[in-house]
């Protein structure tokens, strides 16, 4: 199973995809692995925001120490304009197990 996502942390873009199941990059994250080990450990795409135009599945922001995540399910950057609103996925160091629902045909 291959997953994609898109992560911004201040000005800073990544676009990685891993095969994995879709949690596993927003565990990582929620763990406070830096994104040297994020991009290790998945693969990094992009860091160009400006002409990354691909499939995405996810978006992670970071925030301070908080991650707020939303699922995307198609083309990034179009795919933002029919997402739905940032959600709250956790605290940067408090252990949180996730587990995707099932939305818009993406885990």
């Amino acid at each position: 199973m291959g997953t994609r996502a898109i992560i911004e942390k201040g000005n800073k873009f990544y676009a990685t995809h891993w095969d994995g199941y879709p949690d596993d990059l927003g565990q990582h994250l929620l763990d406070g692995w830096s994104m040297k080990d994020i991009t290790n450990t998945h693969t990094l795409d992009s860091t160009n925001k400006k002409t990354y135009n691909d499939w995405a599945e996810f978006q992670y922001i970071i925030k301070g120490n908080k991650v707020y995540c939303r699922a995307l399910g198609g083309a990034y950057p179009k795919s933002i304009e029919n997402a739905d609103k940032l959600k709250l996925l956790g605290t940067i160091g408090k252990r949180k197990i996730i587990k995707w629902k099932q939305t818009k045909g993406v885990y």
